[in-house]
């Protein structure tokens, strides 16, 4: 129910009534909403996640499995369970029986837990006056109930210093550019420049922008701007703050004091037919021969293409296969999870027996069962992932066997439906289960979405995989005399003899997917 303005069309007047509305939408719960983010995420961020569980949960826990097997029965996490080939079976089952998180009602030793302690009472007031009360004094007595969740340790301080300064610290190319500027004395107004400059270079170290729209937007001379970034260009590396590929290159040379060489006339005078291979016509207009074009050519080669190339600020991830796959002698393939990294995670036991006890007082109790259902809930989502991440890497290798036994070139066409239908999920459960994930096989590492691929359909109507298509393409190109490169027609036709059906249009489509130049572009002369 909710008031709104209506507006009379008989009195032509508006008045407030008030009008009910039955709606229906669509709310996950917070456990699912944590399940499928868990589901998504890669191994390597997954690491970061859980130490921040363990960081704002205080009933969670390490432990160490080899020593701490005193309380067995609570709920934990262990990266290794599942991995071991004896647990095949149990983790072969269908996971649609799991896919959702547990039902906390659910018959479990937590349900028998539970019957023995306080129900739960949730009340608003009742929870606020835990929140009014979390601050006050010590009782009369004075002395306040605490709990230690753990002794403190006479060297968590020094641990806490070095953990500090062992995180890894990279000066970034806007960086370097700021500290250039500043072994320079300019006033605040160029300052003001030099930082819009800096901060409007593409990821290439280009300046997309005019001068005069710079000037314009700052409100400044456009003569003032033109100082600052011939200024900026003298910085190191070579070429930054240029509009354009062309323009760094000359730049690089002129930095070089090769102004006067055949390779800044070739860029100054003959730049599209330079990028079209057109050696003989460039040849012919100089005057001279393809060798020495060739030559100055291999100098252009040493310059720098990209020279805000590690302008940003943040590094490329680093890549940590999240599934591991390995030939036994017998011919067949292990699959296991690559979660060494994660910790033994469980409910701090000590804390669950205090409360069966009753040893605190009501407001902490509350506190404290809350955080162990949200424990419990991540142990549980948390083994659910390992579960689905497993079998849906089983269920590609079983898929794709032929792949994993001779290579590439045997990659069959697979759908995720094909998976989802095989592990008993539906399709966008597979979907986040291998987004951003890798796979460590016998071939390589390979995305894990490298294995599902559209499909070509030859004459006998067998299906062929479009990444065999383009592998086969690539090797075409890789194999062919470079003085005499052949074209697409020619790739399109031997592509066919070897049987797959593809036209020239598709070649040229793969061509460009594999970011492989044209014929005329990779011709070498001479």
């Amino acid at each position: 129910m909710r008031t709104r303005a209506i507006f009379d069309t008989q009195t032509m007047s508006t008045h407030l009534g008030t009008e009910l509305r039955i709606q229906q939408t669509q709310i996950l719960a917070p456990q699912l909403q944590q399940s499928l983010k868990l589901l998504q995420v890669p191994s390597l961020e997954l690491q970061t996640l859980l130490a921040q569980q363990l960081a704002c949960n205080p009933v969670l826990e390490e432990y160490d499995p080899t020593r701490d097997t005193e309380y067995s029965d609570v709920e934990q996490f262990s990266p290794d369970e599942l991995d071991l080939e004896e647990q095949r079976a149990s983790r072969a089952a269908p996971l649609a029986e799991q896919a959702q998180p547990r039902d906390q009602g659910s018959d479990t030793h937590e349900q028998a837990y539970e019957q023995q302690l306080d129900t739960l009472t949730g009340d608003n007031e009742e929870w606020q006056s835990y929140y009014d009360n979390a601050n006050a004094p010590a009782s009369a007595g004075g002395h306040a109930e605490t709990v230690a969740y753990r002794e403190r340790r006479a060297n968590d301080d020094e641990l806490y210093l070095h953990r500090l300064n062992s995180i890894e610290t990279r000066q970034t190319l806007v960086d370097e550019l700021r500290d250039q500027f500043g072994t320079s004395t300019q006033t605040p107004a160029d300052a003001e420049i030099i930082e819009y400059l800096i901060g409007s270079l593409d990821h290439n170290g280009f300046l997309t922008e005019t001068v005069e729209d710079i000037a314009a937007t700052l409100h400044k001379e456009p003569a003032q701007v033109a100082r600052l970034l011939a200024l900026l260009r003298t910085f190191d590396p070579p070429g930054i703050g240029t509009h354009d590929l062309r323009e760094c290159l000359l730049l690089q040379l002129e930095r070089r004091g090769q102004r006067d060489s055949l390779a800044y006339r070739l860029l100054q005078e003959f730049y599209q037919e330079l990028l079209h291979n057109r050696l003989e016509h460039i040849a012919h207009k100089m005057g001279v021969s393809i060798g020495t074009i060739q030559a100055a050519i291999k100098e252009i080669g040493t310059l720098d293409p990209k020279p805000g190339r590690d302008l940003s600020t943040t590094t490329a991830p680093a890549i940590r296969p999240d599934v591991l796959v390995t030939r036994n002698e017998e011919g067949t393939y292990a699959v296991e999870t690559n979660d060494n990294a994660l910790p033994y995670v469980r409910v701090n036991p000590r804390i669950r027996k205090m409360l069966k006890e009753k040893a605190l007082d009501k407001s902490t109790s509350q506190y404290l069962r809350m955080n162990i259902r949200e424990g419990e809930t991540l142990l549980n989502n948390l083994q659910f992932r390992k579960r689905t991440v497993l079998a849906v890497a089983e269920a590609i290798v079983e898929a794709q066997r032929e792949f994993f036994d001779e290579g590439t070139m045997h990659l069959k066409p697979l759908s995720m439906k094909e998976i989802a239908d095989k592990v008993g999920v539906h399709e966008a459960t597979i979907s986040r289960t291998v987004n951003g994930k890798y796979m460590d096989t016998p071939q390589g590492t390979f995305e894990m979405r490298f294995f599902f691929t559209a499909h070509v359909t030859d004459e006998r109507g067998n299906e062929i995989s479009t990444n065999t298509v383009k592998t086969r393409l690539k090797a075409l190109i890789e194999q062919e005399d470079k003085h005499d490169p052949l074209s697409d027609d020619a790739l399109a036709a031997q592509l066919r003899t070897e049987g797959f059906p593809v036209a020239r249009r598709t070649v040229v489509k793969y061509r460009q997917a594999l970011e492989l130049p044209n014929t005329r572009q990779r011709k070498v002369f001479g």
